[in-house]
């Protein structure tokens, strides 16, 4: 089992969502309802964007300000002038969209314009951001798991459709392995055809369906 960290950043929580069985779109939008609602305890940190020698010095050279500034400004003990001033303490937005993070650096895509001491200019930041692991899983991973299951279980014949698929795939792939040059797609649609050839019943989410199948056999 893979180990999973006290806080993490949005792509590895969205890969686990995924994980519990939702597409990538939806684990994305669920992550961010979520923040949104407060279900899950976002740990922020201002990230300088370094663009130029100078910047990177004044990184260097005045790091422990930047820390203490940084827990000042969201545990709400800073209060600074606009036009820069951030909500203290730290918030994320109730309306928060999917397209608003950047998922790949877990931060927001605006930035911030901000002087960490009066005697220096400005210079833009962004807020990154990592998600409690433990919100993470209660919350979505948990849940997601929960609900799949408990809708498998009022479909009649869904345990039938499980052998199915894997009946399918082992036609496809006596060997076991599936093609790595193979789209999750095409190799959807493979499995699919061949339980259509096999007389198989069709999941209601057939895609879903194959993930679970395709982790359960990595697990075992």
């Amino acid at each position: 089992m893979k180990y999973v960290p006290e806080w993490e950043q949005l792509s590895e929580a969205r890969e686990r969502v995924m994980d519990a069985g939702c597409s990538r779109h939806e684990a994305q939008l669920n992550i961010c309802r979520a923040m949104a609602d407060g279900k899950i305890t976002v740990r922020p940190s201002l990230d300088l964007i370094k663009k130029t020698v100078l910047d990177h010095q004044i990184h260097h050279r005045y790091a422990r300000q930047i820390t203490k500034f940084a827990h000042d400004l969201f545990s709400g003990v800073n209060r600074y002038p606009k036009p820069w001033e951030l909500h203290k303490p730290f918030s994320v937005p109730k309306r928060l969209k999917p397209s608003d993070l950047d998922w790949h650096r877990s931060c927001f895509k605006v930035t911030w314009s901000i002087a960490i001491r009066p005697d220096i200019a400005p210079m833009l930041w962004h807020i990154s951001i990592e998600l409690c692991s433990v919100d993470v899983t209660k919350v979505l991973c948990a849940r997601t798991n929960s609900a799949e299951r408990t809708h498998a279980e009022a479909k009649s014949g869904s345990g039938a459709k499980t052998r199915g698929i894997a009946e399918a795939i082992t036609q496809l792939w006596p060997n076991g392995t599936i093609p790595n040059g193979l789209s999750a797609k095409d190799r959807n649609r493979a499995i699919i055809d061949r339980m259509r050839q096999n007389g198989s019943s069709i999941p209601l989410k057939p895609e879903r369906a194959i993930q679970r199948v395709l982790k359960a056999r990595r697990s075992n």
